[in-house]
């Protein structure tokens, strides 16, 4: 029994989506810096990974952690973004994780107190005016007007810290002596700046001038503020916060100690700082235990070394901590997980709600477009019109948008019936990036929410037929469908000929579709299909100038922010020089001027963008100056390079696999783990939040870009551009993070800088360093909770595509390795993958060649050659019973044992894991090897095969049933398919012209009989088969039909015919004798 829930999900109805649905557990650790590198490196190490494997192997789930204690760059610092980007990220981790959020690292040090990077501009001012005129501190004050400027444009006007480069220019030197001197100076001038506001507000709270809220926040430090959010503001902060307090019992002892004031706050080299003493104490006993049940909190009791803490010196506590960490947080996620998460295998579910989510954050940005949205609605309401609707206009006028609207409207418009949408954003998911798969899953939403049965056939031509014949005409009569697909362009080139697309539905059923006007000729061959009547052609004009201000108001009031009047001006003749804007560059445009202060100079260079692609450039180029070029670019590069995006935990692995990228990070410095700092691609993230999306993608989530120019821009910039050595460094990092060829093992990391060397004693080793990156294991599968077994699809679907992208003397050595004859890979790909992909993919090595291709590189593209026979024969049934791999393999290519390296280790294989899965093991070759008679088989018909003809040469197959259907042999493609007249009796017979003379009445006739596929041979393949007529017969009725499917030619006998015979191909002549008839007709076809 299905529940309420879920079929309210496939009907479209559903009003309590969440923003995402998660598969994560994102924990954000918060911690002081220099005394607890020893807990947060050992849980890096041995605890993070082990979680990662425990959620995905008990779950399904990806474990990640925010680790924002160490990796802060310098240009964090410059802007003073840290404070702002921990608390944001603490609210990410909280709205996606589904188990524990945050954990918290206490000891003797209460944490950075930096002054407020923003402060309200009247509190400022009272502030101020209490600095100069009640502690008669000019100089502060002025030091107070020198650093914060007033900025109008946040509403209420705040006052803004300045950049220290700003006014330090040196802070961002390449010189690190300059950069040293340069910090020396900001901490001189910050100390001065913290200890006049502290000042000042404290006075101002005696004075009962201010609240408590506004004292704290010249007082608090960073990691207290990470706990307000991070705890004590969670409702829920029982089931998915955790504490762990460390005290060193004797720190008072050692205060005197080198390394002391790493561990506690001091006011003076040998004094404690009490004011901090006196926070921490307060967050420790009272705030954090009035929050948080005892058994959520973990305490320890440690002696101090002269070293410090250090995982040397305190064994016994961080085994016990990191047990305890362990512990806590697997009860935290066995405890969530199972109360609000339940495994659901159902992948229907899984695709119809990734939709729905999207089109619900669509359809908060949606704004005006009533014309085009009436258009639909008159559409939708017509009772005469029952062929689809087509939605056009150029890439970002909102034509996404207003599909994902109308599905929200179209319960309005049918007001009082019983309605379903079937929604699909093209592209987007795997399956729904071509149209088998997208007509396949429409079938299966019709089918359970109408209990129809269907059939999942192997092609897009069965399922169009089932769809058109069987599964809409199915639908009650009470029962109302609206079917909307947004982007036709996103899918595959197979699907832009529209072929696959009914024309006619059922008057309870509606159709609508969106499309590029330019791009595959789509939109030209939906005109000819739909007769170019223009009631089913809505365009989605771009704005006029005039609406672009109307806009901007109210997306800077949702902001809460403002325009000077010479920004408003700015903006208004830009726009105004344009006849028409479309809504995604009138995002992008508005995302640049949003974080534009009231004092900011106009950047002239904007008058440059005029068109949405210049925009995201201008975005690009921008934060790669803010971010590090390096690590920018290439985390764009692997974003992009993926088929539908990347996970995190995969985007910082192969990140801290890349040299190139862990060498611009640690320009200065080397850290005690060679991994990316997690806070980098936080930042990133951050700033590129508004373009991407989090979905689900091979069960696991991912991150890609929501719009196709922003996938398209990035392609070009950061994966096209590359040249031939980033590329292989760029696949080859990808490669050994699916293969795991450094997965628990260190990957050699060469250090160039000089200074480095020297400073940390690498001249032996001349710089270079053995680091483990601790990437996340990648095994093909894994067990769950519930014993069933799950496959790593990410491992399965993306490291065929990337190693095809290598060099073929390196990729098919690997892929016959790892991939083609490796039991455990194939059998899972075959338990999760179509057949049709696994023989695309085999493709990409079978015909891989070059002329630098070495021998061995053809004698295993040989043996790929022969296992791709076997799977024509047998792949059909190997999707459907996976289990049976090894049987298939083993019997049939038993007899290249000992003969072909590749196959006998696949053979081995077979022998030595098979039995998990199939217990029968084949000791000899007992069915049909390639080559030994059966070729190919084939199922592309839904109704019984009563003919089938060959062309001379057999280059293609054409069989008849309801329907004729020409196979391309060569390739086992479909290269025709034509539906024929419906009849009440069985077609009976089919004879092919291939090469026909039509209207030869003026040419010298060719009376040769031949019908050679040859004939035309310069031709393509696709314009061959297209040429080809075909004459088709029942008892009563004879046809005689092209390739496109017009009737050239129609005969009807009351009688019936006895003979029907093609008696000249060339000039198609064509024989007919009734039954008990006398005569014989002889007609030219």
């Amino acid at each position: 029994m299905k529940s309420a829930y879920y079929l309210d999900v496939l009907r479209g109805r559903c009003q309590e989506l969440p923003d995402v649905r998660s598969k994560i557990v994102r924990v954000f650790v918060s911690s002081t810096f220099t005394d607890t590198l020893a807990e947060r490196d050992s849980l890096i190490e041995n605890i993070f990974p082990k979680l990662k494997d425990y959620c995905r192997q008990q779950y399904g789930l990806e474990f990640q952690y925010a680790d924002m204690r160490w990796g802060i760059q310098t240009e964090s610092a410059n802007n003073h973004g840290e404070v702002a980007t921990c608390l944001k990220e603490i609210e990410l981790c909280k709205k996606y994780s589904v188990a524990t959020n945050f954990v918290v690292l206490l000891s003797h040090r209460y944490g950075s107190r930096p002054i407020p990077a923003q402060i309200r501009a009247s509190l400022f001012e009272l502030l101020k005016d209490t600095v100069v005129n009640e502690l008669n501190e000019l100089k502060d004050g002025d030091l107070l007007t020198e650093w914060y400027k007033l900025d109008t444009n946040c509403m209420p006007p705040g006052y803004i810290l300045q950049n220290i480069s700003s006014i330090l220019p040196n802070f961002l030197s390449k010189n690190t002596d300059e950069i040293k001197q340069a910090d020396k100076e900001w901490k001189k001038i910050s100390n001065r700046l913290r200890i006049s506001l502290r000042q000042a507000a404290e006075l101002c709270l005696q004075r009962e001038q201010i609240t408590e809220s506004d004292y704290d926040e010249f007082f608090i430090s960073i990691t207290e503020k990470e706990i307000i959010n991070g705890i004590l503001s969670a409702k829920d902060a029982n089931e998915r916060t955790l504490c762990f307090l460390r005290e060193i019992v004797d720190i008072r002892d050692h205060l005197s100690d080198e390394k002391a004031s790493k561990y506690i706050d001091m006011s003076s080299s040998t004094d404690i700082d009490n004011e901090a003493e006196k926070l921490l104490n307060r967050l420790k006993t009272t705030r954090i235990p009035a929050a948080l049940q005892s058994s959520n909190i973990f305490q320890y009791q440690v002696h101090w070394s002269s070293n410090g803490i250090t995982r040397q010196n305190h064994v016994e506590y961080l085994e016990k901590f990191n047990n305890d960490f362990y512990q806590a947080m697997q009860n935290q996620i066995d405890k969530c997980v199972q109360s609000r998460f339940t495994h659901d295998s159902n992948s229907l579910q899984h695709e119809v709600l990734e939709h729905a989510i999207q089109c619900k954050t669509y359809v908060t940005k949606f704004h005006g477009r009533t014309d085009v949205l009436s258009k639909l609605e008159k559409y939708v309401k017509s009772k005469e019109e029952n062929r689809p609707c087509v939605v056009y206009g150029h890439s970002g006028c909102g034509k996404t948008s207003v599909l994902a609207k109308t599905a929200t409207e179209v319960f309005k418009w049918w007001s009082g019936r019983s309605v379903s949408v079937i929604l699909r954003f093209l592209g987007t998911t795997p399956t729904s990036s071509t149209i088998y798969k997208t007509l396949l899953s429409i079938s299966e939403q019709i089918s359970e929410l109408y209990h129809i049965p269907m059939n999942s056939y192997p092609t897009v031509n069965q399922l169009r037929d089932q769809l058109e014949t069987y599964l809409l005409s199915e639908i009650p009569a009470n029962e109302y469908l609206v079917i909307l697909l947004d982007s036709i362009d996103q899918l595959q080139t197979d699907a832009y000929d529209c072929k696959w697309l009914p024309i006619y539905f059922p008057s309870n059923v509606k159709c609508i579709l969106s499309t590029l006007p330019d791009h595959g000729d789509i939109l030209k061959r939906l005109q000819l299909i739909l007769k170019e009547d223009e009631n089913l052609f809505v365009n989605v004009p771009p704005f006029e100038p005039a609406t672009v201000e109307l806009v901007y108001n109210d997306w800077l009031k949702m902001k809460n922010r403002s325009l000077s009047p010479k920004q408003r001006l700015f903006i208004n003749n830009l726009m105004t020089e344009r006849n028409e804007i479309l809504p995604l560059f009138m995002k992008l445009f508005f995302d640049i001027i949003s974080t534009w202060h009231s004092y900011d100079p106009i950047d002239e260079n904007l008058t440059d963008l005029k068109e949405v692609d210049d925009c995201i450039r201008y975005l690009f180029q921008r934060l790669q100056i803010i971010h590090n070029t390096v690590l920018f670019s290439r985390a764009l590069c692997y974003m992009t390079a993926c088929r539908s995006g990347i996970s995190q935990n995969e985007l910082e692995d192969v990140l801290s696999l890349d040299d190139d990228v862990l060498k611009s990070v640690f320009q200065h410095y080397i850290p005690p783990v060679r991994r990316l700092p997690g806070i980098l691609w936080t930042r990133i993230r951050n700033d590129l939040d508004e373009y991407i999306t989090e979905k689900e993608v091979d069960d696991a989530p991912v991150i890609y870009w929501y719009h196709r120019r922003f996938i398209e821009v990035a392609r070009q910039l950061y994966v096209s551009d590359l040249n031939e050595t980033d590329r292989k460094i760029v696949y080859q990092n990808i490669i050994d993070l699916f293969k795991e060829t450094w997965k628990g093992k260190n990957k050699p990391f060469k250090i160039d800088d000089p200074k480095l060397v020297h400073k940390y004693k690498l001249d032996q080793s001349d710089g270079e360093i053995q680091a483990n990156r601790f990437t996340t294991s990648q095994p093909i599968e894994f067990i769950d909770v519930d014993g069933q077994i799950q496959y790593n699809k990410r491992k399965l679907n993306e490291l065929p595509q990337f190693l095809a992208k290598l060099a073929d003397d390196i990729a098919v050595p690997v892929a016959a390795e790892e991939i083609l004859f490796n039991y455990s890979f194939m059998h899972a790909k075959f338990s999760c993958s179509p057949f049709l992909d696994i023989q695309n993919e085999i493709k990409l090595f079978e015909g891989k060649s070059s002329y630098k291709s070495a021998t061995i590189v053809g004698e295993i593209q040989k043996e790929i050659a022969i296992l791709s026979m076997i799977y024509l024969l047998c792949g059909h049934l190997l999707n459907e019973y996976p289990d049976n791999y090894a049987f298939e393999i083993t019997s049939r290519l038993g007899i290249l044992y000992s003969v072909k390296p590749n196959t006998t280790n696949l053979i081995k294989q077979c022998d030595e894991q098979s039995p998990r899965h199939c217990a029968l093991i084949v000791p000899y070759c007992q069915t049909q090897p390639p080559g030994n008679g059966l070729v190919y088989a084939m199922n592309k018909h839904t109704m019984p095969v009563v003919d089938l003809d060959f062309t001379e040469k057999q280059m293609a197959a054409i069989s008849l049933s309801n329907k004729i259907i020409v196979i391309n042999m060569q390739t086992g493609n479909t290269a025709v398919d034509i539906q024929l007249p419906k009849l009440n009796e069985s077609y009976l017979n089919s004879t092919t012209i291939p090469n026909m003379i039509m209207n030869s009445t003026n040419q010298e006739e060719d009376t040769s009989d031949n019908d050679s596929d040859d004939a035309n041979s310069d031709d393509g393949e696709e314009d061959k088969f297209k040429r080809y007529m075909f004459c088709v017969n029942s008892s009563h009725h004879v046809y005689f039909i092209s390739s496109h499917g017009d009737i050239k030619f129609h005969k009807t006998s009351p009688k019936g015919y006895s003979t029907v015979e093609i008696i000249h191909k060339k000039r198609g002549l064509c024989l007919l004798v009734e039954h008990n008839s006398n005569s014989v007709e002889c007609w030219d076809l």
